[in-house]
């Protein structure tokens, strides 16, 4: 560091060159006087060697360094932003309007300021007309009203009674289910009494993972399942009217495989393939960095079975399978004409990762044998990512965050072991909602069909009710 009476002087040259250039006369004589400087100081000193910027030309120059400065801290406001990379610029362009980006002018307003349960609340969901569901460690169902006051308790019909792993409504006949540790499926009507000879055991242990598809065209419910024996299995759910007041339910499984590790998310989606009326199942596991896709290859045959019908690497190299696992997967909501879009949330440590990746647009068998390897047999797709974003979301090994989408314009929400994170796909930025209960683990979320509820259960034994708004 230049000596600090080095420094002053030369500020003192350099003020007076500017008082002379600029004809302050009078300011001048006075400035000379009080800061010793001899007149000398403002001849021209070129043939001594010296040669004094003058005032102006430092400034101008501080002043470019400060904008340019500036330019770069606004480059870095998002921890996605490289500047090497026309990413984040030609995704928000690119992708406007398909993927979800955040409203900031959503609120969240919490509805009677929370409620405290006597067990723990293994799953909270909504039914179709926004009820909220909530399982609990007692072995019961607990349907509240729109305020959170207990409006019925629902016993588990099993024998002997199990603890309900999952529940919530089917979009179809006004159902609801519930799902034992044991691997059973059973039938409770709209007003969650349970239906007689509509309990099925599809899993001979816990069911992890299920979802729905109605098809509209055949009016066939599909279910799939992901069960902690280490099955997929693809279901229809059938009735039919014994009499005029009582149906019969039936449950057929159409295929299933057994996956080599443990299954960590599930999403049933659209088959787009020309004349397949069968939706497809997108699964990740662990210790496997694809998300791989499953179809059932022929349901007329006897035993029909999954087959993969194509993976996608999420990673980028072709030989690095194990550097991570997907905690959680959501399909985004889907414009008119275009692929799908998967969002998945990683299990990077100290900060999630979230990955988007565009699903391949197949019409033909052609589109999947141009990716099949001719060792394996197996279709992947390497080039499908559209954003590998990292995020303010912390977590340690034994987190499990859940992504929930808001819609189309709002973006998403994270649950994770520090509260409700926002996540700003479009222009990759993620962020506490502070406005959220924060003082427990989040346990269990969702976000009613209408998008303007979200329900939160935490570790400790609380619920917590928001209407979202504007």
């Amino acid at each position: 560091m230049a000596d600090t009476s080095t420094v002053t002087d030369l500020t003192k040259v350099l003020v007076a060159q500017f008082l002379k250039k600029n004809g302050y006369t009078t300011t001048l004589k006075h400035f000379l006087t009080e800061s010793f400087l001899p007149r000398t100081i403002l001849d021209n000193n070129e043939s001594d060697g010296l040669i004094y910027e003058d005032l102006e030309s430092i400034i101008s120059d501080r002043v470019q360094y400060n904008e340019y400065m500036i330019h770069e801290k606004l480059q870095t406001l998002s921890i996605n932003n490289d500047k090497n990379k026309d990413e984040p610029e030609s995704i928000t362009i690119k992708y406007a309007g398909i993927l979800p980006s955040w409203d900031h002018n959503l609120k969240f307003s919490e509805i009677n300021k929370g409620s405290i349960l006597e067990t723990l609340t293994i799953n909270a969901t909504f039914s179709e007309n926004s009820q909220p569901i909530l399982s609990t460690s007692n072995k019961q169902l607990v349907i509240k009203d729109a305020n959170l006051q207990t409006v019925k308790f629902v016993e588990s019909p099993t024998k002997p009674k199990s603890i309900i792993k999952l529940c919530g409504s089917i979009p179809w006949k006004n159902l609801n289910y519930a799902c034992g540790i044991d691997g059973s499926f059973y039938l409770l009507d709209s007003n969650f009494n349970s239906i007689e000879k509509a309990i099925f055991k599809l899993h001979s242990r816990l069911i992890s993972h299920i979802q729905f598809f109605v098809n509209a065209e055949n009016n066939i419910c599909y279910i799939a399942t992901a069960g902690a024996d280490n099955f997929v299995k693809l279901h229809t759910l059938s009735i039919f009217a014994v009499s005029s007041s009582e149906n019969k339910y039936i449950i057929n499984t159409i295929g299933e495989i057994k996956i080599l590790s443990m299954c960590l998310s599930l999403r049933l989606i659209q088959n787009n393939e020309e004349n397949k009326t069968t939706p497809l199942i997108l699964i990740t596991r662990t210790d496997y960095t694809h998300l791989l896709c499953y179809s059932v290859d022929d349901i007329n045959v006897t035993k029909p079975s999954l087959e993969l019908y194509y993976q996608i690497a999420l990673n980028n190299t072709q030989f690095s399978t194990h550097s991570f696992n997907i905690r959680d997967m959501l399909v985004l909501p889907r414009k008119n004409g275009t692929n799908g879009y998967v969002a998945l949330a990683t299990s990077h440590i100290p900060f999630m990762r979230i990955i988007v990746v565009k699903l391949p647009k197949i019409s033909s068998q052609e589109d999947i044998k141009s990716n099949q390897s001719s060792i394996t047999g197996i279709s992947t797709f390497y080039k499908q990512i559209i954003i590998n974003m990292a995020t303010t979301i912390p977590q340690t090994s034994y987190s499990q965050p859940i992504l929930k989408s808001l819609s189309l314009q709002n973006g998403l929400v994270v649950g994770n072991d520090e509260g409700l994170y926002a996540v700003d796909l479009l222009k990759q930025d993620s962020w506490k909602l502070n406005t959220i209960y924060d003082n427990s683990i989040v346990k269990s979320m969702d976000i009613n069909r209408d998008q303007d509820k979200l329900i939160i259960a935490y570790t400790d034994k609380s619920i917590h009710l928001y209407d979202i708004n504007k």
